[in-house]
């Protein structure tokens, strides 16, 4: 029974030390440190770490997580799938969403190797070869094209003879190659003009009195109106006007009447200014002008002018500037030039030249 007994302890013995039997444990605390009472500090560091545990265990499945969301964002961004709508799971859902999104993106990778497989085959690439010979040919074509066109073009005027003495003869022509019907020399006449500026040389014994005085003996147009306006003056080479040889009207605004050589369709009016390089008050050029025409009596009624249309000189545009009218069938023998503005100067305004074209 002893035996029985024996046995039966040592089982209990053998179950409990599968079981971490705290006796065992203790027996073998005493055999390494006898006549020692075995301290309690171990005990409760390992009871605080048992403690502490499931707290660590937590916070390292919520930070796998948060790892695990932004991979799928990752993910998504990068297949172009994810919209704002779309919620991201959490918890044990977030593994198979992953696995479901990575399993997207290596299609997408077998899909991208196909396309990029059949781009770079032989055939193509030898398709690209011969292009690039074709354009090659063709480059070296055009080249000797324009080579042989420069080539011919040495030595050798850009126009013809004939061609370039058309062109001085048009020049040559008053600068505008068309007829003049308000030409003093071909019957053009200056029949009426606003005031002028208070001093303005007439020529003879008037030439240094006043305008306003002048005029007593004068009449009421400038003796020198027809050869400054309806004329050209020959300037430098003949090219342009002679600076300061114009009728200078008082302010910036006022008219001038012209009866032209016989009644026309007019079609167009040429006003010529000096060049700016060689003037000495630019801004007393006209700039914006009104132009009528009438047929009949020297001075016409405010219902008989017809508006051939309104203009403005571009100073710095070529001297010699032609303004097409509207087109008219009226046929008219006289002119209202009807100056609006200047170019800035306050005291007068320079009217050099003015030509009028037209058919009859």
């Amino acid at each position: 029974m002893a035996r029985g007994r024996s046995s039966t302890r040592k089982g209990e013995v053998e179950k409990d030390g599968d079981g971490n039997d705290k006796e065992e444990r203790e027996k073998s605390r005493k055999e390494a440190s006898p006549g020692r009472s075995p301290s309690p500090t171990p005990r409760r560091i390992k009871t605080k770490t048992k403690r502490n545990l499931p707290f660590v265990q937590e916070s390292r499945t919520i930070l796998v997580s948060v790892v695990f969301s932004l991979c799928v964002v990752l993910v998504g961004m990068l297949l172009g799938k994810m919209n704002s709508s779309e919620v991201v799971p959490s918890g044990g859902d977030v593994e198979r969403y992953l696995f479901e999104k990575v399993q997207t993106l290596e299609t997408k990778l077998v899909e991208l190797g196909e396309q990029m497989k059949g781009m770079a085959t032989k055939q193509s690439m030898e398709e690209m070869r011969k292009e690039l010979d074709k354009n090659k040919e063709r480059m070296e074509l055009h080249e000797a094209k324009v080579k042989r066109v420069i080539d011919s073009w040495k030595g050798k005027p850009m126009l013809t003879k004939e061609q370039m003495q058309n062109e001085i003869n048009r020049i040559s022509a008053d600068k505008t190659g068309r007829i003049d019907y308000a030409l003093y020399a071909g019957g053009g006449r200056v029949i009426r003009h606003s005031s002028l500026t208070l001093q303005v040389p007439t020529g003879g014994l008037l030439s240094y009195m006043p305008w306003p005085l002048n005029r007593l003996f004068m009449g009421r147009v400038h003796p020198s109106a027809n050869s400054w306006v309806l004329m050209p003056s020959g300037g430098i080479n003949g090219l342009s006007e002679v600076p300061g040889n114009c009728l200078p009207l008082n302010g910036s605004s006022g008219f001038i009447d012209i009866r032209l050589r016989e009644a026309i369709v007019p079609d167009a009016i040429t006003v010529e200014h000096i060049p700016v390089e060689i003037a000495y008050n630019p801004d007393s050029a006209p700039k914006d002008f009104l132009v009528y025409g009438w047929q009949g009596r020297a001075k016409p009624d405010a219902g008989e002018l017809v508006s051939l249309g309104s203009f403005t000189y571009d100073l710095q545009g070529h001297p010699v500037q032609t303004f097409s009218f509207e087109p008219a069938t009226q046929t008219v023998d006289h002119i209202r030039f009807l100056l609006q503005s200047n170019h800035g100067h306050s005291m007068y305004t320079c009217v050099y030249r003015i030509r009028i074209h037209g058919v009859k």
